[in-house]
Parts: C-alpha cells; structure tokens; sequence
C-alpha cells in the first residue's frame, strides 16, 4: 500500500475525516500535488523542505479548519 492509499482509507473513518494530513514527497511538487489533494491529503511538500515552511502549512491549515 503506498502513501496515498493509506489517505484514502483514513478519510473514510468517520472520526479521521477532517483531521490535517500532509503528504512529503521527493518529487517535484507539480507531479505529485493535484494526486496528493485526490487522495485526500490537505497539503503537499515536497523535500527536503524546511521546518518553517512546514510550520507556515500547519498555521495555514488549524487557520482554515
């Protein structure tokens, strides 16, 4: 089972719905970001990222739920 997989089926528990998942891929970030949303992840970084950026998705994403 590979990651998105794995967010499809956590998206389907009733309780797990809307809780902020981000996907961390070693792709370029186009190839895997619109996959990444159809899945059901709330983001998608692509690495190696840095500690702010991830910590200015997480502000971005308690923001907007």
């Amino acid at each position: 089972m590979d990651g998105y997989e794995l967010v499809r089926r956590i998206r389907r528990i009733s309780h797990c719905a809307k809780i902020p998942i981000v996907a961390l891929t070693g792709r370029p970030i186009a190839q895997d970001e619109e996959q990444a949303r159809a899945a059901g992840c709330s983001a998608c970084l692509s690495k190696p990222f840095n500690l702010q950026l991830f910590a200015d998705v997480i502000r971005r994403l308690r923001l907007s739920g």
